[in-house]
């Protein structure tokens, strides 16, 4: 297995946003110093109007510089639900562009403490990669019904078709609602021969290149 490209790395903190500022202090400098500190290009005009318009509260297309001294670019959203982060590098940068901006954002704004708020955390990593071996190899019965279905197919009996998709997915009639499954496909628009797949997973970036690989050795 091999990447090719990140497509969106997003942690997701969960808690109830407002318990950072319990007594709803008014801080309008707020908007302006996040921008700076992280370059962002894009900001809410209002953050007041943001949320109560969408829920959302986003700033777009910030730097931030790892502990690794690498520059990332980041995307912050607040909504009442918790904060997202989004680049396209890994999860991991996100968790630490998150823990930078609240061990900031907490003491100049005399902010509650964000561990005892944000005690829950989700990912979401999508990324396009290859693989050695097409889905097909996972059964050859596969193959067989595939060329079947084909002969099915009015005007299109000598088009060959393949498996395109391995879904994992979870029991959605259980509450919570479970988080979306390991999917992994032929990336439209690509031939066979060029082995790419777009691939997503409600897993870290590591976790999610850890899948593949094991996924990839059912193929062999």
């Amino acid at each position: 297995m091999k990447l090719l490209s990140i497509i969106q790395a997003r942690s997701v903190w969960i808690g109830p946003l407002a318990d950072l500022n319990p007594r709803g202090k008014g801080n309008p400098e707020f908007r302006v110093d996040l921008k700076d500190r992280y370059q962002f290009q894009t900001v809410p005009s209002s953050i007041y109007e943001a949320m109560k318009t969408t829920q959302n509260a986003s700033f777009e297309a910030g730097v931030f510089t790892t502990k690794k001294k690498e520059k990332v670019t980041v995307t912050v959203t607040f909504n009442s639900g918790g904060l997202v982060a989004d680049c396209r590098s890994s999860t991991a940068d996100g968790d630490e562009f998150l823990e930078d901006m609240m061990n900031w954002l907490c003491p100049n704004y005399g902010y509650e403490d964000y561990r005892q708020i944000f005690a829950k955390r989700a990912y979401i990593s999508t990324l396009n990669c290859s693989l050695n071996k097409p889905l097909d190899r996972l059964n050859p019965k596969l193959s067989k019904f595939a060329a079947m279905f084909g002969k099915h197919i009015v005007g299109f009996e000598d088009m060959t078709y393949e498996t395109g998709v391995v879904h994992i997915w979870p029991n959605t009639t259980i509450a919570p609602k479970p988080p979306i499954g390991f999917r992994i496909e032929r990336q439209e628009g690509t031939a066979p021969e060029e082995n790419r797949f777009f691939s997503q997973a409600p897993t870290t970036t590591e976790s999610h290149l850890e899948l593949l690989k094991s996924f990839e050795e059912l193929l062999e």
